[in-house]
């Protein structure tokens, strides 16, 4: 595998009060390790610019100047891999909002309301 498999510590317990819209204090996220994983990335470039673990358990990750997002499948043997999500995000609906064909998305995060 050598430089085509990454390192990755996933498992980052979040906890948070409530929310902050009223100025309240910053909410804080303790972080702890609950494994480790030798992460396969795709045949593509791959430049991680967002983690999200969704409410199912599921970990979603952008990759930069690149649609779609991918997700995180880990195995039990401290092996994954990122499996591309094509009808998240497809670059051409991308391309087609923008009102530009040559449209390259720039993903810089990824967030989640409370409808999902």
């Amino acid at each position: 595998m050598g430089w085509r498999a990454w390192v990755l510590w996933v498992g980052m317990a979040f906890s948070a009060g409530a929310g902050v819209p009223d100025g309240s204090a910053p909410r804080s996220f303790p972080l702890r390790s609950d494994g480790r994983w030798l992460l396969t990335p795709p045949p593509v470039r791959f430049d991680a610019s967002a983690l999200m673990r969704m409410p199912d358990g599921a970990w979603w990750v952008a990759n930069d100047k690149q649609a779609p997002l991918f997700r995180m499948v880990l195995s039990t043997n401290e092996t994954g891999r990122l499996d591309p999500m094509p009808e998240l995000f497809p670059l051409a609906g991308l391309r087609e909002a923008a009102g530009n064909p040559r449209f390259v998305p720039d993903m810089e995060g990824l967030a989640r309301d409370d409808q999902g």
